[in-house]
């Protein structure tokens, strides 16, 4: 095939191979020539040609086109791709009205395949329509091609387009079929009007009456609406709405299934558990069954779970769940000895997902029904994957259920005797450390909720951390274990301290004598790896309270301090004797590091605060910036007070998410995200302890500062003229 006016000549490259097909294109000619190409005959290139020609034959050839087109907007960027691709649709859609109207037969061939191209460069088209429509009246430049669809407005293209072809009577199925298609594409530009009419016709289209593929796109469009609506419409037909999805869930295969799921879990959420609460059997009963039936699917289950959750956080649906699907998982867990551990870690997952109680106290039947068959499968089996997810389902119940951890339950006995022979197990040396990732947060939702009653233990526990710190390489299950250590040493300083300094060093060939000195130092080594917000502030409090009341101590600690010299310091250094070198480094106090250590974390509270104080001074300056930038927009015809502006809220959502990327926004764990550690004020807390050891012990703090970085020093000169 090729382009009538093309100047390359003939182009063949649907004749490569799949995996060189974009290449073929991109490589062969340079931007300028692609750019030059498309604005001496845009509407003839041999891109658009392929479209008109083709789209509507053959499958490869649509999805070769448009990776080709994306390749195009990614090389010669701006509006013309686009507009190029908007101008054949629109010459195209014209001559497949002018065929309907002289009869021919397959005019909606061309409609549909115009419908296809504009939805699959969707992104590509909002993209531009967004950020570069501005430019549309740049002055020089080639001709752009004429066109009513641009600037493009997605509602006006729905709604004139799309929305006559998806439900009426008589209407082509392949038309329909891409019509709901469209609508699951551009679902992110809809307003509250056209989404209700969409979910309306969406869901007359989920009947067992139309095809398969039709009633997939159909679920989409479904859950790309149901975003936009309140939860009144979705509670007046939850009901045929859960049967449809129900059935198109049994025909689907498992890699369209999840999203039947997901759509499920949507309606769940935005029905707030008025109409669910009349379906929790059936639908629990279908999760449980398809979590067992798909556990080597890497999604389905995940689906299935969250499903179960979203359906247990509705207070009227609670119960239910409970009544349904945890005796159907405790059935399961009986039987660990036959199932597929792939299967046994689903159904922990699932009582994990499931287990949700607003005050603290779940019912009995809860307990009583899982509780000892989890306790049964965490003290028997060795598959590392279900020991990490069981031991996650039991943090579950330590956090829902820690008001009664400590009461006798017929049928289980204390659960907190039970949690603490788990833990006996899972900190031995015998078990891996992946399957012991999830001891550290367990074992600081025990402290939190009865760390009293654990008292008798608690020297046991220390023991048993301090040996897998000095066994264990895994850097997450190290910087956990070091963190609940500094947490023990916060709530019971002497005890702790008297504790680690009678008992021997854990670490082998050592010449460490007690476990004072090993922890001191693992604390320090491990400082840079610990990143979340709440082991910052446990590790930084608990060093700062060394500082203050154990100074004398932790003097007597040596550590490894600034990198002074190597051998052969005096000869030419080459690879090969570079990996040679002996590294030396100082030998300094254990004061000294801490001071280190206080300071760079000091330094970083300081800008994380003046950077906040600096986003709301800036959120509140913005105000006006925003007015002008709607109306130098208007004047352009996509300010955000026209009614067909662009997917304004969609790129919010994409800005937000890239802010939150950025490392802007904390996202801690559920376990520690109500933590009364967070409410610490670390800069406050650094600043009083650098002042009084200052205060005490002078002549250390001055003798210390040529082992510390220029840095730390200037911080710490800083930290004593706060006022």
């Amino acid at each position: 095939m090729q382009c009538p006016r093309c100047p390359f000549g003939r182009m063949t490259p649907l004749n490569l191979p799949r995996w060189r097909r974009r290449s073929h294109f991109g490589q062969i000619y340079d931007s300028a020539d692609i750019h030059n190409h498309i604005h001496s005959h845009s509407q003839h290139s041999y891109l658009l040609y392929t479209f008109s020609h083709l789209l509507h034959v053959i499958t490869k050839a649509r999805n070769v086109a448009v990776d080709i087109l994306v390749l195009l907007q990614e090389t010669v960027g701006g509006t013309i791709v686009m507009e190029s691709v908007l101008a054949a649709a629109e010459e195209r859609l014209a001559t497949a009205e002018k065929c309907k109207a002289e009869g021919d037969p397959y005019w909606w061939k061309m409609r549909e395949a115009v419908m296809y191209c504009i939805g699959s460069l969707s992104a590509e088209l909002m993209d531009v329509a967004q950020n570069g429509a501005e430019k549309k009246k740049k002055k020089g430049g080639a001709d752009r091609p004429a066109t009513s669809f641009w600037p493009f407005h997605p509602l006006t293209y729905l709604t004139h387009i799309v929305m006559p072809y998806l439900s009426n009577e008589g209407t082509n199925p392949v038309l329909q079929h891409r019509s709901l298609w469209s609508m699951h594409m551009f679902s992110f530009v809809l307003d509250k009007p056209t989404a209700e009419h969409v979910f309306t016709a969406a869901v007359s289209c989920l009947n067992q009456n139309y095809h398969l593929s039709l009633r997939m796109n159909a679920c989409k469009a479904v859950q790309g609406t149901m975003k936009h609506l309140d939860g009144q419409q979705i509670t007046s037909s939850f009901a045929y709405l859960f049967g449809y999805l129900a059935m198109l869930c049994g025909e689907a295969g498992s890699d369209l299934m999840h999203i039947c799921i997901d759509c499920i879990e949507m309606a769940i959420k935005k029905d707030e558990g008025r109409a669910a609460s009349q379906h929790v059997q059936p639908i629990s009963s279908m999760m449980v069954l398809l979590i067992q039936k798909q556990a080597a699917d890497p999604v389905i289950p995940a689906s299935c779970i969250a499903c179960l959750k979203a359906l247990a956080e509705q207070p009227s649906c609670r119960e239910g769940v409970y009544a349904h699907a945890l005796p159907a998982a405790a059935e399961a867990l009986a039987r660990y000895t036959s199932l597929d551990s792939t299967v046994l870690e689903k159904v922990t997952m699932l009582v994990e997902g499931i287990v949700h109680s607003d005050d603290g106290a779940l019912p009995v039947q809860v307990w009583s029904a899982v509780f000892p068959s989890l306790i049964t499968v965490l003290l028997s089996v060795d598959d590392d994957a279900v020991i990490q997810q069981g031991t996650a389902t039991l943090k579950a119940f330590v956090r829902y259920g820690h008001t009664q951890l400590e009461q006798e339950m017929d049928g289980v006995g204390t659960p907190l005797t039970s949690l603490l022979s788990v833990l006996s197990r899972i900190l031995s040396p015998t078990l891996s450390d992946s399957a012991e990732l999830e001891a550290g947060g367990l074992l600081h939702l025990l402290i939190r909720y009865c760390g009293e009653a654990l008292s008798p233990v608690m020297p046991d526990i220390v023991k048993a951390a301090l040996s897998r710190i000095a066994t264990s390489s895994h850097i997450v299950l190290n910087t956990d274990l070091i963190t609940l250590l500094c947490r023990l040493t916060l709530l019971h300083p002497s005890a702790m301290m008297t504790l680690l300094s009678s008992t021997p060093s854990p670490a082998p060939d050592s010449h460490e004598e007690v476990a004072t000195v090993f922890f001191v130092r693992r604390v320090l080594s491990s400082y840079a790896d610990i990143h979340s917000r709440f082991g910052t502030k446990v590790v930084a409090s608990a060093l700062c309270l060394l500082l203050r009341d154990y100074a004398n101590e932790l003097s007597t600690v040596a550590v490894k301090g600034k990198q002074v010299s190597a051998d052969n310091a005096g000869e030419l250094r080459t690879r090969s004797t570079a990996k040679d070198r002996k590294v030396e480094y100082e030998v300094i106090p254990a004061t000294a590091k801490v001071l280190e250590l206080l300071a760079m974390t000091y330094k970083e509270e300081v800008e994380r605060r003046e950077k906040k104080d600096g986003d709301d001074e800036w959120d509140t300056d913005e105000g006006e910036d925003v007015d002008s930038d709607e109306e130098e927009g208007e004047e352009e015809g996509v300010g955000k007070k026209s009614p067909f502006a662009p997917a304004s809220d969609f790129f919010g959502l994409l800005e937000e998410l890239k802010y939150a990327e950025d490392g802007d926004i904390d996202i801690e764990d559920d376990d520690v995200k109500d933590d009364p550690i967070n409410d610490v004020n670390v800069e406050a807390d650094i600043v009083q302890t650098v002042k009084k050891y200052a205060a005490e012990h002078g002549d250390a703090l001055a003798s210390s500062q040529a082992s510390l970085t220029s840095a730390a020093v200037n911080t710490i000169q800083q930290i004593l003229e706060v006022q």
